[in-house]
Protein backbone atom coordinates (compact mmCIF):
# COMPACT_ATOMS: atom_id res chain seq x y z
CA UNK A 1 0.00 0.00 0.00
CA UNK A 2 0.41 3.43 0.11
CA UNK A 3 0.88 4.69 3.97
CA UNK A 4 4.35 5.10 4.31
CA UNK A 5 3.33 8.63 1.75
CA UNK A 6 0.29 9.21 3.46
CA UNK A 7 2.99 8.74 6.77
CA UNK A 8 5.61 11.39 5.11
CA UNK A 9 2.67 13.59 4.35
CA UNK A 10 1.44 13.24 7.90
CA UNK A 11 5.21 13.86 9.49
CA UNK A 12 5.74 16.87 6.96
CA UNK A 13 2.77 18.71 9.13
CA UNK A 14 -0.37 17.63 6.73
CA UNK A 15 -3.65 16.97 7.61
CA UNK A 16 -6.01 13.76 6.41
CA UNK A 17 -9.82 14.28 5.54
CA UNK A 18 -12.02 10.96 4.55
CA UNK A 19 -15.46 11.63 3.75
CA UNK A 20 -18.61 9.38 4.40
CA UNK A 21 -18.54 8.44 1.73
CA UNK A 22 -15.68 5.82 1.99
CA UNK A 23 -16.76 4.96 5.27
CA UNK A 24 -20.03 3.98 4.44
CA UNK A 25 -19.05 1.81 1.29
CA UNK A 26 -20.65 4.57 -1.14
CA UNK A 27 -17.68 3.84 -3.17
CA UNK A 28 -17.23 -0.12 -2.60
CA UNK A 29 -14.69 -2.10 -0.95
CA UNK A 30 -11.68 -0.41 -2.13
CA UNK A 31 -12.04 3.29 -0.37
CA UNK A 32 -14.03 1.48 2.49
CA UNK A 33 -11.39 -0.64 3.66
CA UNK A 34 -8.67 2.05 2.65
CA UNK A 35 -10.19 4.16 5.11
CA UNK A 36 -10.95 1.87 7.52
CA UNK A 37 -6.95 1.40 7.20
CA UNK A 38 -6.33 4.94 8.21
CA UNK A 39 -8.49 5.20 10.83
CA UNK A 40 -6.74 2.23 12.23
CA UNK A 41 -3.53 3.42 11.68
CA UNK A 42 -5.01 6.89 13.46
CA UNK A 43 -3.96 8.90 10.50
CA UNK A 44 -6.84 11.03 9.66
CA UNK A 45 -7.86 14.27 11.10
CA UNK A 46 -11.01 15.19 9.46
CA UNK A 47 -14.38 13.03 8.46
CA UNK A 48 -16.77 14.86 6.04
CA UNK A 49 -18.75 14.65 3.70
CA UNK A 50 -18.70 14.51 -0.28
CA UNK A 51 -21.00 16.35 -1.20
CA UNK A 52 -20.29 19.49 -3.22
CA UNK A 53 -23.71 20.62 -3.74
CA UNK A 54 -25.00 17.46 -5.76
CA UNK A 55 -28.57 17.27 -4.51
CA UNK A 56 -28.61 13.75 -5.79
CA UNK A 57 -26.29 13.02 -3.07
CA UNK A 58 -26.68 13.11 0.55
CA UNK A 59 -24.13 13.56 2.93
CA UNK A 60 -24.02 10.22 4.79
CA UNK A 61 -23.72 11.94 8.22
CA UNK A 62 -25.40 9.58 10.15
CA UNK A 63 -24.59 6.60 7.90
CA UNK A 64 -20.82 7.03 9.11
CA UNK A 65 -22.24 7.76 12.37
CA UNK A 66 -23.13 4.33 12.60
CA UNK A 67 -20.16 2.73 10.80
CA UNK A 68 -18.19 4.18 13.47
CA UNK A 69 -20.06 3.60 16.51
CA UNK A 70 -20.40 -0.35 15.27
CA UNK A 71 -16.25 0.14 15.41
CA UNK A 72 -16.32 1.25 19.45
CA UNK A 73 -15.12 4.41 17.76
CA UNK A 74 -18.01 7.53 18.96
CA UNK A 75 -15.14 9.49 20.72
CA UNK A 76 -13.03 9.15 17.00
CA UNK A 77 -16.39 10.22 15.51
CA UNK A 78 -16.76 13.63 17.33
CA UNK A 79 -13.03 14.18 17.20
CA UNK A 80 -13.74 13.63 13.43
CA UNK A 81 -16.79 14.96 12.28
CA UNK A 82 -16.87 18.02 14.98
CA UNK A 83 -14.15 18.95 17.19
CA UNK A 84 -11.46 19.15 14.75
CA UNK A 85 -13.67 20.62 12.07
CA UNK A 86 -14.47 23.74 14.54
CA UNK A 87 -10.56 23.81 15.43
CA UNK A 88 -10.18 24.30 11.82
CA UNK A 89 -12.16 26.92 11.65
CA UNK A 90 -10.41 28.70 14.64
CA UNK A 91 -7.15 28.25 13.37
CA UNK A 92 -6.42 25.43 15.22
CA UNK A 93 -4.55 22.42 14.16
CA UNK A 94 -6.59 19.33 15.12
CA UNK A 95 -6.35 17.07 18.19
CA UNK A 96 -4.98 13.72 17.81
CA UNK A 97 -7.96 10.83 16.90
CA UNK A 98 -7.44 7.71 18.01
CA UNK A 99 -6.89 4.79 16.22
CA UNK A 100 -10.49 2.89 15.72
CA UNK A 101 -10.18 -0.76 14.73
CA UNK A 102 -12.45 -2.69 13.03
CA UNK A 103 -14.34 -5.55 14.20
CA UNK A 104 -12.83 -8.77 12.58
CA UNK A 105 -15.31 -10.36 9.54
CA UNK A 106 -16.93 -13.26 10.75
CA UNK A 107 -14.89 -15.41 8.08
CA UNK A 108 -11.65 -13.28 10.10
CA UNK A 109 -13.32 -14.77 13.18
CA UNK A 110 -13.54 -18.18 11.70
CA UNK A 111 -10.23 -18.53 10.33
CA UNK A 112 -8.45 -17.29 14.10
CA UNK A 113 -10.19 -20.74 15.69
CA UNK A 114 -7.66 -22.43 13.08
CA UNK A 115 -4.57 -20.39 13.30
CA UNK A 116 -4.83 -19.46 16.67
Amino acid sequence: GHLHVVRQWKEAGAFLQGNHGSLTGRYGPGPRALIQRLLAEGLLDYLSSDFHGRPHLEPLVDEAREALSTMDGDAAFQLLASINPGRLLDGEPPLPVPPVVPDPTLMERIKSWFTG
